[in-house]
């Protein structure tokens, strides 16, 4: 009896009542419904942090525990949280996933050398991540007749150029071959071309900007070949800066701009000409300074050196600076690559028969012809003076 009494005993604490058990079993149901419910908010992203659901889960825990003490042990509750927790945790690893993989589609790092059907599905799969981001964003993004080109909000939006495949594409490597100066030239050059309209607007509305024509500055952010002659003639103009600029989509048209109404004809007026040309080069380059410094004076000591025939040297400056502005591997202070344009301008003035020659044809005004030279545009003229006009055939 005793025994039997002894026995019962043991079995009261070591086995649960009927009732025990299916407070058990609420107690699973209503803990995993919960927890699950949880998890599935932060999956969703409604609104709800990481944190917030840790939170919410050992609340969940604890309101647990005090509903039913002595139900479950605390390995059991530890187990419980880790589990939840480790699916929150698998759903931060699925995102960033998802997200590197957006990102490496839109990289476009390497060049395709794939078959034709295995580039449209990866263009579809880049048009798909386009338009899950596009209704993430609230945009709408429909596609062109082609089903190429995206349009976002009634606007076509031009795809990117994949760099990759362009011929002359490199790495900046290449800037190791450089002179620093050339290498910086570069960068500046590249930075301005993004948007020169922006670049020219901060330089004009800078406390410091140079005194001159607006309408060079353009050319200058750009490194292009700048006329001297009007900056001459602006120098001394009663009527303001001719030309305004407008932007028409991805063009812009100039309006009201007139030719230059004077002309450099010796040292002084190049002089003049070129300590304003170069004031606003270097606002841009700065670190161009002492090269245009330098060439100032090598110019200047051309003009003393051939004093009766400053229209060479002047020609000459105008052949050293388009070559430069059609290269990027050129310094004005690097006279020896201009060899050939020196010895064609000073030392052969004959060569290339450009020098006039006494004709019946001849104009009889003076021996002036109003056509403009075209050696003096390939910036090969050498006659001095020569019966036609050296002005640009762009710019007059």
């Amino acid at each position: 009896m005793s025994g039997d009494g002894a026995h019962h005993g043991q079995g009261s604490q070591t086995q649960r009542s009927p009732s025990q058990r299916e407070r058990s079993q609420e107690f699973n149901d209503y803990f995993v419904q919960r927890a699950l419910a949880i998890v599935e908010n932060y999956r969703r992203a409604d609104g709800k942090t990481k944190a917030a659901a840790v939170r919410d889960i050992i609340q969940l825990l604890a309101a647990e525990e005090e509903r039913s003490p002595g139900q479950h042990s605390r390995g059991e509750l530890d187990r419980a949280y880790n589990t939840y927790f480790g699916m929150l945790e698998e759903i931060d690893k699925s995102r960033e996933t998802a997200a590197r993989d957006t990102d490496n589609r839109r990289a476009n790092s390497q060049p395709r050398s794939q078959s034709p059907d295995a580039d449209r599905r990866e263009a579809r799969e880049v048009e798909e991540a386009e338009d899950r981001q596009g209704a993430e964003d609230g945009r709408a993004i429909k596609r062109g007749r082609d089903g190429n080109d995206p349009v976002i909000d009634g606007e076509p939006v031009r795809k990117k150029i994949d760099l990759t495949l362009l011929p002359m594409y490199r790495t900046h490597d290449d800037a190791d071959n450089l002179h620093p100066d050339l290498a910086l030239t570069l960068q500046l050059k590249e930075n301005y071309l993004r948007d020169i309209p922006t670049a020219k607007h901060y330089i004009l509305t800078h406390p410091d900007c140079p005194e001159v024509p607006n309408g060079i500055w353009n050319d200058v952010l750009a490194s292009n070949y700048v006329n001297l002659d009007r900056v001459f003639s602006g120098h001394y103009s009663l009527h303001g800066d001719p030309g305004d600029i407008k932007r028409i989509g991805d063009f812009e048209v100039v309006s009201g701009g007139s030719k230059p109404d004077k002309h450099i004809r010796d040292k002084g007026d190049w002089g003049g000409a070129w300590d304003t040309y170069s004031e606003a080069v270097a606002f841009a380059y700065p670190h161009r300074e002492p090269e245009l410094r330098s060439y100032g004076k090598y110019i200047n000591g051309l003009f003393s050196s051939l004093s009766t025939a400053p229209s060479r040297v002047i020609n000459y400056d105008c052949a050293v600076r388009t070559r430069l502005a059609r290269g990027n591997r050129y310094l004005l202070t690097e006279v020896a690559k201009f060899n050939d344009l020196y010895t064609l301008h000073f030392i052969a003035p004959g060569l290339g028969g450009s020098t006039p020659r006494a004709t019946s044809k001849t104009p009889r005004s003076g021996g002036r012809s109003n056509d403009i030279c075209r050696r003096f545009n390939e910036g090969k003229c050498t006659a001095d003076p020569c019966r036609y006009r050296h002005r640009c055939f762009s710019c007059g």
